[in-house]
């Protein structure tokens, strides 16, 4: 499998780690390509393309295999403190969208294939609300990738501001699902359990990808800041 990890650089720390970040951004893009057909998979219940897309999951984990490793070895060299952070920062990241890659091929795709075997039909609202929450989830993990590549401050107080969104997002839709069952809206009541797994599942990809934007609001003194303007208010 192609790697841009550039093993002769390990005795220059700041070319090693942007080899590594360069990986890391080409790991998230495999992880997209898998994100992105989900619910063309959920509603097709292609066994092989199920199948086909799962398997990109090893890709994902022996990227991060690679990338892990190769930063361990950066830190038997010498490296400054910054180097250090940066090389944390990256492995956390890193094992973050390996968890992404879990949750889709262990989670969705395994709910794809129940509806499919089942035959089962979600209703035509809560079809909506999953088609909305992973349009904004999959343009989130489109903005993770270049908050990493860019380090760009507004660009990561986007991201903040969309984990709150996207968690109303799933209070909404979780609120309008029951209000579905209690209509005894037979679709919903057949899917109930499929479609909150599926928001949960969508609603904690978004939460690992915001992890992208961390670092850099930290160093701008920042994350507090975002952290408390996205604080829900006290009545």
């Amino acid at each position: 499998m192609f790697s841009v990890l550039d093993r002769s650089s390990t005795r220059l720390p700041s070319a090693a780690l942007a080899s590594a970040k360069r990986e890391l951004l080409r790991m998230g893009e495999i992880t997209a390509s898998m994100y992105s057909p989900l619910m063309d998979l959920l509603k097709d219940g292609n066994f092989e393309e199920i199948a086909r897309v799962k398997k990109i999951d090893q890709q994902v984990n022996r990227k991060h295999a690679e990338i892990k490793f190769f930063i361990a070895e950066l830190n038997g060299g010498e490296l400054s403190e910054k180097e250090i952070r940066q090389g944390i920062e990256l492995t956390l990241f890193c094992a973050n969208i390996e968890h992404i890659g879990d949750i889709i091929s262990k989670n969705v795709l395994s709910l794809a294939k129940k509806r499919a075997h089942k035959k089962l039909q979600f209703s035509s609202e809560g079809w909506s609300e999953l088609c909305n929450l992973h349009a904004r989830v999959g343009a989130n993990l489109q903005l993770a990738l270049n908050v990493l590549v860019s380090g760009d401050i507004k660009d990561a107080q986007k991201l903040i501001k969309e984990k709150e969104e996207i968690r109303q997002l799933e209070r909404d839709s979780h609120y309008q699902h029951l209000g579905r069952l209690r209509g005894k809206h037979i679709d919903s009541a057949e899917t109930s359990n499929m479609h909150l797994e599926i928001v949960r599942a969508f609603k904690e990809i978004n939460s690992l990808l915001v992890s992208a934007s961390y670092p850099i609001l930290t160093d701008g003194g920042l994350l507090l800041k975002s952290r408390l303007a996205n604080a829900p208010t006290q009545n």
